[in-house]
């Protein structure tokens, strides 16, 4: 089959005998194969997924922050967290997370993972819709089956996390916006987008806004794409314009009613103040940082995790960066939406937030689409035999690799007890803390923790614990302040700066998770040293 361009009234052909292509190179036999076996393929995944899920939820302190806001809703007090208004998280998914705990109280969690497993079997239904009308059935059969066999895809789907609802959202704009802007001609005359292309597009659109804050850059992306697509003189005029105030109302009706605003107290949310007010005065030096630390990521870490599940070893995984970068430059010409948004995903990572796996999520199904295209473009252009040596082994490769760390993901699933495997046993003295805390510490009062189990131990007790008491307002000198050692030197230096040192330990000392690592509960009280305001160093 011929590479697939940008010109989407060409009829693709559903196999290779009709396009004119030997029908004995490796991809149209793959493809043909998926399709004869489809619905025993997708049984098999489906199956799969089922397997893994445990109802157990998988500590993390984004996944504790989402749920602790949603528990506050559900309590009625407020788009909150730790008692002060949340200008932080989009409110997406804490207010579903709201509606649970009204629903099924202290099984929300459980019934949000549930919810995450089916936003995963319908980002795969999604999948399937936006390369059918893009491709072949074949192509999008092969492009369902590599996003569900992916590592980044398969472990969101049991995380209680914003990356995959917002995928959810992305492609089912996607979907509908591939109908309706860019419909396939036929001989029977141009396809006409249908009322659920328009409901996909419109409801795609609303969830995405609602769940990350990288859906600015999705809303520059389709303006942009809509504006190519008004240059280019396509024909669909009348739906563009559409779909252009749409995007426009969608951003402007979350400006205007986003909670994190406090009804109106502050400007925006701290997303995009912290973009205004540190990032663009100082683009400069968030350039150098990324240069210097953001991009060797990129190129030897996140790129190759996101698309192989895993580091491939030191320069292949340059090559899984290079490979994006040239996808990216090729979806251009595929559809400009598709490229200009994986640019912006890009730009961001290499800007604003360093690169993470799980960050590509959002552009995970076009870059595998360029992954199977160029694989297509190697087999059909190469003599045989090696032509199709070479794609079975990059398909192995690619494939391989992520079933590798999906059966990893799968046993650390089933292992138990739970919190001593997951995530290499990170938190395996959770509910020996959680108790203490709660034995020991009034309700409501502020305990200093270590790192990552500040938001964590937040949600599991009663308390409130941090790691960055510097961005709090707490005085140790009139409340009563806890610090569960070891803590960390960033609150070591704080409590100096206050003049306070870890008093007497409350309860016992727990076994941690890591090396020996051991946990006590101190209350903090004041340094003997600094009581005297003439023994500070400024009167010595």
């Amino acid at each position: 089959m011929a590479l697939v361009t940008n010109h989407a009234s060409v009829d693709i052909p559903t196999s290779p005998e009709a396009a004119g292509l030997p029908c004995g190179s490796l991809s149209d036999r793959l493809k043909l194969l998926v399709e004869r076996h489809r619905y025993a393929i997708f049984a098999a995944v489906l199956l799969l997924y089922l397997a893994c899920f445990n109802g157990l939820w998988r500590p993390d302190p984004d996944s504790a922050l989402y749920l602790t806001i949603g528990r506050n809703l559900a309590l009625g007090n407020g788009y909150a967290y730790q008692g002060q208004p949340q200008h932080l998280v989009f409110p997406g998914l804490p207010v579903a997370l709201g509606g649970l705990f009204k629903i099924f109280n202290q099984s929300a969690p459980r019934a949000a993972l549930i919810l995450m497993l089916m936003a995963g079997v319908a980002a795969l239904a999604l999948t399937y819709r936006v390369f059918l009308l893009h491709s072949d059935r074949g192509t999008a059969l092969v492009m369902t089956l590599a996003m569900a066999t992916t590592r980044i895809f398969y472990r969101s789907c049991f995380e209680i996390l914003t990356d995959l609802p917002f995928l959810v959202g992305v492609l089912a704009f996607l979907a509908g916006f591939e109908a309706i802007v860019h419909p396939r001609r036929t001989p029977a005359g141009t396809a006409c987008a249908r009322w659920f292309d328009w409901v996909l597009l419109i409801v795609g659109l609303g969830l995405a806004v609602l769940m990350r804050p990288v859906m600015w850059a999705l809303v520059l992306s389709i303006v942009a794409a809509l504006i190519v697509s008004l240059l280019r003189g396509n024909s669909r005029r009348p739906q563009i314009l559409v779909c252009f105030a749409l995007v426009i109302i969608a951003a402007a009706c979350f400006y205007w009613m986003d909670p994190r605003r406090g009804g109106g107290s502050v400007a925006m949310g701290d997303y995009e103040s912290e973009i205004v007010k540190t990032v663009l005065p100082h683009f400069q030096q968030f350039l150098h940082r990324s240069i210097s630390e953001f991009l060797p990521r990129f190129f030897e870490a996140s790129a190759a995790q996101a698309i192989f599940g895993t580091r491939i070893g030191p320069g292949l995984n340059s090559l899984a960066g290079v490979f994006v970068i040239g996808a990216t430059i090729w979806l251009f010409r595929v559809r400009p939406l598709w490229g200009i948004w994986v640019f912006m995903v890009l730009l961001l990572m290499f800007t604003v937030v360093k690169p993470l796996d799980r960050y590509f999520l959002p552009v995970l199904p076009l870059l595998l689409f360029a992954w199977w295209r160029a694989l297509v473009w190697i087999d059909h252009r190469m003599s045989r035999p090696w032509s199709d040596r070479v794609f079975l082994f990059l398909l192995c490769v690619g494939f391989g690799t992520n079933f590798a760390r999906i059966g990893q993901l799968f046993v650390e699933q089933h292992r138990r007890p739970f919190l001593q495997y997951c995530e290499d046993g990170t938190f395996a003295s959770l509910d020996q803390v959680t108790r203490l805390l709660n034995s020991q510490v009034a309700p409501r009062s502020w305990v200093l923790a270590p790192m990552k189990l500040g938001r964590i131990l937040t949600f599991r007790s009663s308390v409130y614990a941090t790691h960055t008491p510097e961005r709090l307002d707490l005085d140790p000198r009139a409340q009563q302040i806890y610090v569960l050692e070891p803590a960390g030197d960033q609150v070591m230096e704080w409590l100096k700066q206050k003049g306070c040192v870890v008093g007497p330990q409350l309860g016992t000392t727990i076994q941690g998770n890591r090396g020996g690592e051991r946990f006590s509960l101190h209350l903090i009280v004041l340094d003997p040293s600094a009581a005297n305001p003439h023994n500070t160093p400024e009167h010595r």
